[in-house]
Parts: C-alpha cells; structure tokens; sequence
C-alpha cells in the first residue's frame, strides 16, 4: 500500500540512500552523490520547520509497504503559486506509484487550501516524469531552455537544458 508520510520520517542517512537511487540523469536539480552533510542537514531542517527562504514547503516521504521509494515537495512562493518536485527510486518508476503519490499530495494541498496552482519543469528528455505529470492531470504549457549547474568531479558546470512547463489550478483537484 502506497502512502504518503510527513518528511522528515527518514534523517540524513535515508535521504541520501534516496538519492543514491535515483537516475538524476534528466533532473534540473542534479545533487552531488554523495549528498554533502551540512547542506543536507540544513535541507532537513527547512523541510521540519516548513520554512526555505520565501518559500514554504509541504514535504512528504512516499512509502510503499513501510519503505521509503521516494520524496513528494511542493514549494509555495508567497502568491500562493508552487512548484512541485518528485524523485521515485528507479526500481520502482514506471509502476503508478508517482501518479498515486500526486494525486495524494495535490488532494492535500487542496484540501487545507494550501496553494492556489502547482507548477512542475520538465526536462524535454525525461519521458517517464512527462507522462506522470500529464496523468496527474497537469497541463502541457510552454517550451522553456534553462542554464543549470550539474555536479562534475567536486565541482559545478554550468549545462544548457530544454523542458517543459507544467500546470494545474489546484481547485481542479478531485473535481
């Protein structure tokens, strides 16, 4: 049974077990490997107190059977607006569990009313995430090209990457 738990259930060793996991291959935000110690920790404690910045974050582990396959994060802006972020162990992509896990985390943010949209970027590549964010009833927006820092050698480079926009009005959650 699939479910989704207040994060931070797991602590630092879990969350880099995650991420160690997961293909970041297409990912805009490609971490180090291993996850550094102190920007994790300060990670975790945003996601505990809900606070990064300007930002407030709704931040769920999900679980399958007790076991920790991924993490579901929506980053509100303060107009409300969020964007999501999904990461699912790549054993268990392709199976209906990040769909299952969206349409659990959009139905609580629109139960407490907690954003007013949600947007996702996908990289152009990444099929997987595309046809997930188009079964979780997003919509297709605008092409979009984006500069980002990819993790190289203990270092960072800079990389062109083209995607995709994603929306949903939260309102049309469980219509």
């Amino acid at each position: 049974m699939l479910e989704l738990k207040k994060w931070p259930v797991p602590g630092l060793d879990e969350l880099r077990d995650l991420y160690e996991h997961v293909n970041q291959r297409y990912c805009l935000v490609q971490l180090p490997l291993p996850l550094p110690e102190e920007q994790t920790k300060n990670y975790l404690n945003a996601v505990h107190t809900g606070v990064a910045g300007d930002k407030q974050l709704l931040t769920r582990g999900i679980f399958l059977d007790s076991i920790l396959i991924g993490k579901a994060e929506l980053n509100r802006y303060p107009d409300s607006d969020a964007e999501l972020d999904i990461v699912i162990r790549s054993e268990y992509t392709g199976n209906g569990y990040g769909q299952e896990a969206l349409e659990l985390l959009f139905a609580e943010a629109a139960a407490s009313h907690w954003c007013s949209s949600v947007s996702a970027y996908v990289h152009r590549d990444n099929m997987h995430a595309r046809k997930l964010m188009m079964k979780a009833s997003m919509r297709q927006l605008r092409p979009f090209k984006a500069d980002i820092l990819v993790p190289d050698h203990g270092n960072y480079r800079l990389k062109t990457v083209s995607g995709y926009e994603y929306h949903l009005d939260i309102q049309e959650v469980n219509r």
